[in-house]
Formats: structure tokens, C-alpha cells, sequence
């Protein structure tokens, strides 16, 4: 009789073990399946990145803004006598008048923001 549930005894410890294995290795697999899936996922991202970069790399060229300005906005270079300047009032007399003036018309002062050769 003892040697019967000593036979038992080890037989489950067998099967449980068993089973632990398979199910460690049904883990391992399934980490393996996800990480080839996460690896695929991340080239796609890169090939992605690298695209974006060259979009943008791209659009940062001055005549591939020129040439979206023309063909996509419609727009025309502007002639330099057709560029009109504002300028600002010099001392406070002027930008006193220049402002009650602006206000009474209902704007404010303008002023010239181009940079001037010393």
C-alpha cells in the first residue's frame, strides 16, 4: 500500500512538472511570436521616420517652396516696385500725432520693421 502512493505521489509530481514545462514553453513561444511582430512594427516605423524626414528635409528647400507657392497657392513673385515700405514716426511729436491720428481712424501705428543698412 505504501509503495502504491509512493508510485502515485511521483506520477503527479511527474505530470505537474510536465505541465509546467509545456506551459513555460507555450510562454516562450508566445513572447517569441510577439517580439517578431513588435520588431516588424518598429521597421515599419523606421522606413516611416525616414520617409517623413526626407518630406521634410524636402519642403525646407527654397524652390520647392517656390514651386508650391506657383503651382499649388497660385501666387506670383512680387516686383520690387510693386513692394510698398511704412514708415515710423521718428521723434515724439510725430508719434504722438501718428497714433491720435491711427486711432481716430480706427488703427493703430504702423511701423516700418525692415532692417536699414547702417
Amino acid at each position: 500500500m505504501k509503495n502504491k502512493t509512493l508510485l502515485l505521489l511521483a506520477v503527479c509530481i511527474n505530470l505537474i512538472i510536465i505541465f509546467l514545462l509545456i506551459h513555460k514553453q507555450n510562454k516562450i513561444i508566445k513572447l517569441l511570436y510577439e517580439n517578431q511582430q513588435l520588431t516588424e512594427q518598429k521597421d515599419i516605423l523606421l522606413q516611416q521616420k525616414k520617409m517623413l524626414t526626407l518630406q521634410y528635409h524636402k519642403g525646407q528647400q527654397l524652390s520647392s517652396i517656390q514651386t508650391f507657392a506657383k503651382n499649388n497657392l497660385k501666387m506670383s513673385p512680387i516686383k520690387l516696385k510693386e513692394a510698398k515700405t511704412v514708415c515710423a514716426p521718428t521723434n515724439a511729436h510725430e508719434i504722438s500725432n501718428a497714433g491720435s491720428q491711427g486711432q481716430a481712424q480706427g488703427r493703430g501705428v504702423e511701423k516700418d520693421i525692415s532692417v536699414k543698412p547702417a
